[in-house]
């Protein structure tokens, strides 16, 4: 299985919508808690799998570069034996 493919932003910031970085950045200073960021997995038509991100990939993209080593995600229930898998392989 791969990692996260859709929508994937690079530590320039390239593939963000607007300045939601710029604007995440902003509201993490608030010290507000974060929703985590959502991922769920699919079935490619080559028989492999993926997972996406179907939400939160910009929340993911500035803790991911101001150093974070963890992030909590979230997924659906029905995507949990799928992200299990993907861990033990």
């Amino acid at each position: 299985m791969s990692p996260p493919t859709r929508g994937c932003i690079d530590s320039s910031g390239k593939g963000q919508i607007g300045d939601r970085r710029g604007e995440f950045q902003k509201y993490l200073e608030s010290g507000e808690p974060v929703e985590m960021p959502e991922l769920a997995f699919k079935k490619n038509p080559d028989g492999s799998s993926s997972f996406n991100f179907t939400n939160g990939r910009h929340r993911f993209s500035v803790l991911r570069d101001q150093g974070a080593e963890t992030v909590e995600i979230s997924i659906p229930k029905n995507d949990l034996k799928n992200f299990k898998s993907y861990l033990l392989d």
